[in-house]
């Protein structure tokens, strides 16, 4: 049994405590059992420590009478034999949008700080010990006709917001490998910014796009790319990977190896977000001299991720550890394609050189699957 390749498996399925709490009764090699053992124990007080940190929150909300609702990890727990056998990780709760204010008030009256304002169904929170998301209800795109002219308007207002700040090609990356939330198909990608080009065209707006996509690392990565199931940056060399928030290093370690073994170029979505690598530069820097890009975002510059995303980004790039700056485009309000003030940020803290470097060069080599130099 490849048990190394079992644990991945059970990791990507959020099942390591119920498939391997009884690992003294499988034939395997005494070093393989420890390890599991040890990622056992380590999830399991994971899993005490986030069922401790809702109850905190639930007195929170309960004695300011505000309703919530409980979301995924405890509200789910519940209907397993073993409730500390559901793998989690952070605090979920949903407020209704009136709440909000007041319960986001709370939480920083409690010694929360928010690190998450980009979003747009959620803020994260953090304290020492304790990650939250404060869910609210926010509204979606309509199905049918109507829900396709509302995506459509989206996309030609992007595309002419990110023109008017100077973008001249842009790189669509939607969420990719994240079962049962993003799944999205690579010719199904394709279809879409193909079609997405035609419409710019025929608004004569100068912008080309590119498809791609953000991959969710996983232990079917290599697989993936081998297949061609995934799709890489402009049809370059370049692949983007993000990973869970709280993920283990080592881990990250042996995806980003994996695609390296391959002759592809792993490039690290926001790794300022992650917290091991803010508090371990370290590891950045070997992975980018391995072959590695690192892609932050613009708006952890402004804060957008919290304060400890937007220390991280500048250490980052006060250490040389940052190929490319993306405008990680969601929306046109929070989250925008407008780079125009980050070219100004870049040249007046960085000097004009690292700005067109990260900002152009680099990117330009990406989409044109070109070298991309590295100064780590």
């Amino acid at each position: 049994m490849d048990w190394p390749a079992v644990l991945e498996e059970a990791r990507a399925q959020s099942v390591v405590i119920p498939a391997f709490s009884q690992c003294k009764a499988y034939a395997m090699d005494e070093a393989e059992r420890r390890e599991i053992q040890r990622q056992v124990q380590s999830l399991a007080a994971r899993s005490i420590r986030s069922f401790e940190q809702h109850t905190a929150v639930h007195r929170l909300m309960a004695d300011q009478g505000i309703p919530y609702c409980i979301l995924k990890g405890v509200a789910s727990a519940w209907h397993y034999p073993d409730r500390l056998a559901r793998q989690m990780g952070d605090v979920d709760f949903f407020v209704a949008r009136s709440d909000f204010a007041r319960a986001a008030g709370i939480l920083e009256a409690n010694g929360f700080t928010a690190e998450g304002v980009g979003h747009v169904h959620h803020v994260g929170y953090h304290k020492p010990g304790v990650e939250l998301e404060l869910h609210f209800d926010a509204p979606g795109v309509p199905d049918g006709e109507a829900g396709d002219r509302v995506r459509k308007l989206l996309a030609h207002w992007l595309a002419e917001i990110a023109v008017g700040s100077g973008v001249s090609q842009m790189v669509a990356t939607p969420h990719a490998n994240q079962r049962g939330r993003f799944e999205n198909e690579a010719e199904a990608v394709r279809r879409a910014v193909w079609r997405l080009q035609e419409e710019l065209e025929k608004r004569s707006i100068p912008l080309r796009v590119h498809a791609g996509m953000e991959i969710m690392a996983s232990p079917e990565t290599e697989r993936l790319i081998r297949e061609q199931r995934v799709l890489s940056l402009a049809g370059s060399r370049y692949y983007l990977l993000e990973f869970p928030f709280g993920e283990d290093p080592q881990y990250m370690q042996r995806i980003i190896h994996g695609v390296l073994r391959q002759g592809k170029a792993p490039v690290l979505a926001h790794p300022e977000r992650y917290r091991y690598l803010r508090e371990q530069p370290a590891m950045l820097r070997r992975w980018m001299r391995e072959g590695c890009l690192v892609q932050i975002n613009a708006g952890s510059l402004r804060g957008h991720f919290g304060q400890g995303a937007a220390q991280a980004a500048r250490q980052f790039l006060n250490l040389n550890l940052v190929s490319v700056i993306a405008s990680d485009t969601h929306d046109p309000i929070r989250r925008t394609p407008d780079l125009a003030w980050i070219r100004d940020f870049m040249e007046l803290h960085y000097g004009a050189v690292y700005a067109r470097a990260v900002l152009e060069l680099h990117p330009r080599a990406i989409v044109e699957d070109a070298p991309v130099p590295c100064y780590a």
